[in-house]
């Protein structure tokens, strides 16, 4: 028996249905960019309030957004105002170069600071202020298709008030990198693989390690029916080439500019960084105490959450997360906070964990913003742990 329903949608009445479905997709996302906003804005005076008591209370340098611009965001300020250096001239010994930092930041960054006569340094803080708005609602929109849209709000605090938002309003690529992960699983979710693989693309071009998202691309493909049409299959094979797009074209202009298409890796020399066991370095993060012990905890907590998402079936985050950890756990323990609290798996498991348990995600969201405080005031008053 046919569905009176249905049959009621059928023929002309299907402009009807599509429209209803427009008018709803609008409000689903019109929703997300006011939620966006509104935490946007939150996370935003958050770090200034913590700023100014800063400077009042503890004598820190910080009278405008900008002074936020340290360590890593001078290296992208070397990039807008100078580009790629021709050879080494920076540190010490003379051997340090702006090879090891990814182009995507710094050229958006570089086309602000030109269309709005900016400074480069307020260019770089305000473009990573920007992707953290476009984060948030990207991130909105995953967790939404992921786990429900009961889940949206909770997602959105935990990433506004992530231990270490600082970064997204610093000058730094994280909050870059964060929107481009999610807008790839996002568009892998939905099975739309030439946008997956243009923000893989993205991604490559963000951060060495997001041309990893390759192998979340391939994983994808795996639960999906290989019976697909020509036009399915020319558009995965696109998507797949267009995800390490970015890296190649970066490692291409190294050769041209210096003659060292590897000299992103190359430079990593100047920071005394060498690939090693990462479980071994994991083993001595734990043995060597202090801060050490506390980095090893959080990357044993980032390779368990990658457990749980192949428990929970999710093959593309499990292996995304657990390769983006491993890798810069390889070359050391330090920097691996940073890394993971800006996992868009990572995060989507604390998401999914505590956010319909309110008391929980509330002790959670408590504590995420007592070190994030504590966190931005020891960036702005010089502790290099934060690096």
């Amino acid at each position: 028996m046919s569905n009176p329903r249905k049959t009621a949608c059928a023929g002309g009445s299907d402009s009807v249905a599509s429209k209803g479905t427009l008018r709803q997709l609008w409000f689903h996302h019109r929703f997300n960019v006011l939620v966006a906003a509104a935490l946007f804005a939150a996370s935003h005076v958050f770090v200034e309030v913590i700023g100014r008591f800063s400077a009042h209370e503890l004598g820190a340098a910080y009278s405008t957004i900008v002074s936020a611009c340290h360590w890593d965001c001078g290296w992208y300020l070397s990039i807008v105002d100078e580009g790629y250096y021709l050879e080494p001239k920076q540190h010490p010994k003379g051997d340090a170069a702006n090879w090891a930092f990814f182009p995507a930041f710094p050229l958006v960054a570089k086309g602000l600071s030109l269309l709005t006569a900016s400074q480069p340094a307020l260019a770089l803080v305000l473009t990573s202020k920007l992707f953290l708005f476009l984060a948030l609602i990207a991130f909105l929109a995953l967790v939404e298709a992921e786990l429900g849209a009961e889940y949206r709000l909770a997602a959105g605090l935990t990433l506004a008030f992530s231990p270490y938002v600082m970064y997204a309003h610093a000058g730094y690529t994280e909050s870059l990198y964060f929107l481009a992960t999610a807008l790839a699983f996002l568009f892998l979710k939905k099975e739309r693989w030439v946008l997956a693989g243009a923000a893989g693309g993205l991604l490559s071009a963000t951060r060495l390690v997001g041309v990893l998202f390759v192998l979340s691309y391939l994983v994808a493909r795996l639960g999906r029916n290989w019976r697909a049409t020509t036009s399915e299959r020319t558009a995965f094979t696109l998507g797949l080439m267009l995800a390490p797009l970015g890296l190649a074209l970066f490692m291409a202009y190294l050769h041209f500019r210096v003659g060292d298409a590897l000299a992103f890796k190359h430079a990593q020399v100047a920071w005394g960084r060498l690939i090693g066991n990462p479980l071994e370095v994991l083993v001595r993060g734990f043995d060597t105490g202090g801060w050490d012990r506390y980095f090893a905890v959080l990357a044993s907590l980032g390779l368990a959450m990658s457990l749980w998402h192949l428990a929970r079936r999710r093959m593309s985050y499990a292996v995304f997360l657990a390769v983006v950890i491993l890798i810069p756990l390889a070359t050391g323990i330090q920097g691996i906070p940073r890394y993971l609290f800006w996992q868009v798996p990572f995060l989507l498991g604390i998401v999914e964990l505590l956010g319909r348990q309110r008391l929980l995600f509330s002790l959670y969201l408590a504590f995420s913003a007592a070190f994030s405080s504590l966190f931005i005031v020891s960036w702005l008053t010089g502790r290099t742990f934060v690096i």
